[in-house]
């Protein structure tokens, strides 16, 4: 994998639980200068860290380890368990009652019942079928939200972004690592002081585009999951915005709706963002 930017440190492991996020918030007075609020949010980001690594079982541990380090797990599969899963899947399906899938169905039955389409969310779980279910049922949901309830039963392709979208995507948002990591991982770059310039839904808009149309049909993405790396490269005087923590988790959740395993998270830091990385790292623990 390439040199990380300089101040990476442990990155967070997919596998870290999910947390309650509330007393990461706490404590903040409007009497805080600027430069104690970054000192008070990096010191809570810095044990809601060390917090979530502790409920870590040394199995857990180890295994987080290894995906940090390149040993991560990739998925196998034979003929009669894909066979298998989709046959459960499409029984699971019908049980199902929701108002998307419905649409969806109705607009284009051949899309949802798809088995390359049903199979990303299959390998995303790990062949675990209810989980894979339910991750479809959010993905049509937000793309409902943010693409429209007409798309729901087709491809979204560039005609389909607008202007703002469109910057956002020059920008340097994303950057795909042309090489694989040791195990054969591709390495999606983020950098996370573009993450304030741009609308929350411009942000879901894009990482659609990206992760679902560029990455997810990868076999080896679909297999072996994804590595994400966030980090930041602003000047040490530069201003950086930070986006709306109410607006980033719900778009955190939308993003975690598409049809990918995050194998592995790396967090990038320089000292000169504390407020806008606390905010990053925080969010992106409380939506897992």
């Amino acid at each position: 994998m390439a040199s990380s930017p300089e101040g990476c440190g442990f990155g967070n492991c997919a596998r870290l639980p999910c947390s309650d996020s509330t007393s990461y918030w706490e404590g903040r007075t409007p009497e805080m200068t600027q430069e104690q609020r970054q000192t008070h949010e990096m010191k809570d980001t810095e044990d809601l860290l060390a917090s979530e690594l502790d409920k870590l079982s040394m199995k857990e541990r180890s295994e987080a380890y290894d995906d940090v380090h390149c040993v991560g797990e990739e998925l196998k599969e034979t003929p009669g368990m894909i066979q298998k899963s989709l046959l459960e899947f499409d029984e699971a399906v019908r049980q199902e009652r929701n108002a998307f899938y419905e649409v969806a169905l109705n607009q284009n039955r051949a899309f949802v019942e798809d088995p390359s389409f049903r199979l990303k969310f299959l390998r995303a779980n790990m062949h675990n079928v209810g989980k894979s279910v339910r991750h479809m049922m959010k993905f049509l949901k937000y793309k409902a939200q943010y693409f429209g309830q007409d798309k729901l039963a087709r491809d979204i392709t560039l005609a389909d972004l607008n202007e703002e979208d469109m910057e956002l995507m020059l920008s340097g948002l994303f950057h795909i690592q042309e090489g694989r990591d040791r195990m054969g991982r591709v390495v999606v770059y983020m950098l996370s002081s573009m993450m304030g310039r741009f609308r929350p839904e411009a942000m879901f808009r894009i990482s659609y585009y990206i992760y679902y149309n560029l990455l997810a049909p990868l076999p080896e993405v679909q297999k072996k999951g994804l590595v994400d790396v966030c980090f930041d490269s602003p000047q040490p005087e530069e201003k950086v915005p930070v986006p709306q923590r109410g607006a980033m988790r719900n778009v955190m959740d939308a993003y975690l709706s598409i049809p990918t395993r995050s194998s592995a998270s790396h967090f990038c830091f320089l000292k000169a963002t504390t407020n806008l990385d606390s905010a990053v790292v925080a969010i992106s623990l409380s939506s897992m």
